[in-house]
């Protein structure tokens, strides 16, 4: 059976060391023509892929250039740890079998670092056990937990300082997540003996709200979600309003609770799939004192409320917008052509990332009378979007909306995130409001058919 192990390379920050290089070599026991793909990625860029053939006596090799401080690699759940300003030179055996069984034992250089590794991801993987369990008790689970967590902490002995300290916290951490994540995956299983389980009541009520763990926001909201679903509260009230209630009488500290209920907020907003956040939005201004957060929060739920408002097929409303030279044009100015909109600015590195693609889109629509490009940038400032535009010399008009984020187009079309694309028909009616990017397959076919449709 051919089996493909997949290691995910995670570069944190940019080293431009110039000389050093990484080897990561090994071999996989009974080789049965497996298949390594090595992943990776830069901050701000897409992920690239490296394919590597085991040999025929299961041995394999992996040398490149370091581009980071850090490298973090995957195989089904398990990370490696090499250092980018060092000839890091890694050996690794893989005894193959399922996410449980799988063995990988490691010499070298960072052995100790990646053994410790290999326990902490198996006390990890418990988590995915849960969340195909029908129903476990909490001391059943526990245990579970105690024992991997016993097993890391020895090898993470073997590791020198500062790095162990900061492991060390991080195996708290994990310890405490995972004892805290049973009750979220038993309450789908059996909400009725989740609930009962007193072992799980009493591991949760020894946590301090106001302790150590008060300003995590994942602790905090693993407990009030827990207080919340209290069989014997008889309120009635909407879910997440008791949450913000729950968070104003379970913390002390007033930037806590302000901070916790601005990213309750903040995910609700983010979410929202229905226009029923008015009663929610006035309550977190009851509990948040932040007004400057409240404000912030307020504009987001004007913008959500026109997500509401704003649909395909009605007329698209209208907006203003500058070119290069300061001339105003309306977005009604350009009826009678389809209007394909691109939303982005300078600071937004995905968006910058799709204007090879469409600058490619619009060559193949660049003879179509039917059709107008145009990118609207939201850059808070003319300045960088002046210089981009003057280097890059696009060959689709180029505008600016006044205000940014704050502008009359981001306001009313509740657009959240860029990059954006839309369309808007010869009729001058919203066609798509989240069009495909240009970087998609198919753009092209799917943009000629619409314009075809156009009677």
């Amino acid at each position: 059976m051919k089996r493909n192990f997949f290691l995910m390379a995670s570069l944190c920050a940019i080293a431009n060391t110039g000389f050093s290089q990484m080897t990561i070599e090994g071999t996989v026991k009974d080789h049965k023509n497996e298949v390594i793909s090595i992943g990776y990625f830069l901050p701000n860029m897409r992920g690239k892929k490296d394919t590597l053939q085991v040999a025929g006596d299961g041995s394999f090799s992996y040398t490149s250039k370091p581009q980071s401080m850090q490298w973090a690699l995957n195989i089904d759940k398990v990370s490696l740890y090499l250092h980018a300003d060092s000839n890091d030179h890694l050996r690794m055996t893989i005894t193959p079998g399922t996410m449980e069984t799988m063995k990988v034992e490691f010499s070298g250089d960072k052995a100790a670092e990646n053994n410790y590794l290999i326990s902490f991801y198996a006390m990890a993987n418990l988590n995915e056990q849960l969340k195909k369990s029908s129903f476990i008790s909490f001391r059943k689970y526990r245990a579970m937990i105690d024992q991997k967590d016993k097993e890391a902490r020895k090898k993470l002995n073997a590791i020198s300082e500062p790095l162990r300290a900061k492991w060390v916290k991080r195996q708290d951490m994990a310890r405490l997540y995972m004892g805290l994540e049973y009750y979220f995956h038993m309450k789908k299983a059996d909400p009725v003996k989740a609930r009962a389980d007193k072992d799980y009541a009493a591991f949760i009520s020894k946590i301090d709200p106001n302790g150590e763990w008060s300003t995590n926001s994942n602790v905090t909201g693993q407990i009030i979600d827990w207080r919340i679903d209290d069989p014997s509260g008889k309120s009635t009230e909407d879910k997440r309003i008791r949450y913000l209630d729950m968070l104003q009488q379970m913390i002390n500290n007033e930037k806590t609770v302000n901070d916790h209920a601005t990213q309750y907020i903040s995910m609700l907003l983010g979410a929202s799939k229905k226009n029923d956040l008015k009663e929610v939005m006035e309550k977190y201004k009851q509990v948040c004192t932040d007004t400057a957060r409240v404000r912030q929060m307020q504009d987001r739920y004007e913008i959500v409320l026109n997500r509401f408002k704003i649909v395909e097929g009605i007329e698209a409303p209208d907006f203003s917008m500058v070119d290069v030279d300061g001339k105003r044009v309306k977005l009604s100015d350009l009826r009678g052509k389809m209007v394909y909109i691109d939303v982005w600015a300078t600071w937004c590195v995905p968006c910058v990332a799709e204007i090879p693609h469409l600058a490619d889109l619009h060559q193949k629509f660049a003879n179509d009378p039917r059709i107008e490009f145009i990118s609207i940038s939201v850059d808070s400032k003319p300045e960088p979007w002046v210089k981009k535009v003057k280097a890059d010399k696009p060959e689709w008009k180029q505008f600016l909306a006044e205000g940014g984020l704050s502008s009359t187009l981001y306001r009313t079309y509740g657009i959240e995130f860029i990059p954006r694309f839309m369309l808007i028909d010869k009729n001058g009616k919203i066609a798509a409001l989240n069009y495909l990017r240009p970087s998609d397959e198919g753009s092209a076919e799917d943009l000629k058919k619409r314009l075809d449709a156009q009677p």
